[in-house]
């Protein structure tokens, strides 16, 4: 049976518009937090079996046409010495250990899609991983930086000890995406969620070829990829020399200039504001009809949020959305 999702990245159509959504598993939905009554977040992460029907769940109860590895970002921290906590299940917090959390190299999300491999065969799962800013900014922080701020600051005073520190977490992120793709991953997304903040100068002249890197390295391994952040229009044509297989764009941008810009050979992704999708079916579904109206074309498109999915959101407008798009006539 073909799946539209896997049909978009290799062929770039497919009968249906694909969808699927950022967060598709997580506190909106009923039988998720069913399950973390038993696990605490860490918990649930390591416990792949969980983890590998967690990631399965949005497929059973929504019909979406890819599932996502359930982990985080922030975990292949302990490949480098430092703690990972959820004080009362709100925000990670970061620690420095003492020593290496693990004593060899340990991809969560690698071993949760072994799992969902075992159960559910040959359906389409994406593994991810957080970009080198993003992961770094919540390393020296210790918490989120919002705006980037404490990041900034660093870039500031100390350009090139910065740099080293992102090369060194590029290097541990490749190999979790090695690890993630051998795992049976269909696609890698790469979450740089706090990019639109970096000053456009440290982006082209340092930033970008560490993408490019990590771009080339899934390539090399015969995957896909795609690439998320948020607060990016400015840099768009410099976004393309990542040469990301699918850009996945927030709900500030077109749809129709994005696909303008990226051309026919790139597959745009996105970009229902989540907050519309937390208000009610009647709303969320006009603002899909809008999206997938203005598309340029509907080829190399999958339909998504443009950030992740809300925990006020209604799972039952969720299933509308999905209904929408599937039926959507291409």
């Amino acid at each position: 049976m073909t799946n539209s999702f896997r049909e978009v990245l290799k062929n770039g159509s497919a009968e249906t518009i694909p969808v699927w959504f950022m967060r598709q598993a997580g506190r909106y939905m009923p039988s998720y937090r069913e399950i973390r009554k038993r696990y605490s977040m860490l918990e649930l992460c390591k416990t792949y079996e969980t983890a590998a029907e967690v990631s399965y769940l949005p497929v059973k109860e929504l019909g979406v046409d890819a599932a996502i590895a359930f982990s985080d970002i922030l975990l292949i921290l302990e490949n480098l010495g430092f703690s990972i906590d959820y004080p009362g299940n709100g925000s990670p917090v970061v620690t420095r250990s003492q020593s290496l959390s693990n004593e060899k190299f340990v991809s969560h999300g690698a071993e949760t899609i072994i799992k969902f491999r075992e159960k559910h065969g040959d359906f389409p799962i994406i593994g991810f991983t957080g970009a080198p800013l993003t992961i770094l900014s919540y390393a020296m922080n210790g918490r989120s930086d919002p705006d980037l701020m404490a990041t900034r600051r660093a870039i500031a005073v100390g350009k090139s000890s910065l740099i080293d520190l992102m090369n060194e977490l590029k290097e541990v992120l490749i190999h979790d995406i090695h690890d993630q793709i051998r795992a049976g991953a269909e696609a890698i997304q790469i979450f740089d969620s706090w990019l639109g903040h970096l000053p456009f100068s440290f982006i082209k002249n340092h930033y970008l070829k560490i993408l490019q890197e990590i771009s080339a390295e899934v390539h090399s391994l015969n995957s896909h990829l795609i690439f998320f952040s948020t607060g990016t229009a400015h840099i768009w044509e410099m976004l393309k020399e990542i040469d990301p297989d699918v850009i996945s764009i927030d709900w500030r941008m077109d749809i129709f200039q994005a696909q303008n810009i990226f051309g026919s050979e790139t597959t745009v992704q996105g970009n229902l504001d989540p907050v519309i999708a937390a208000t009610d079916s009647e709303t969320s579904k006009r603002e899909t009809k809008r999206i997938l109206g203005s598309l340029l074309w509907k080829d190399h498109y999958i339909f998504n949020l443009g950030h992740g999915v809300l925990p006020e959101t209604d799972q039952k407008t969720l299933r509308s959305i999905v209904e929408e798009v599937h039926n959507w006539e291409i």
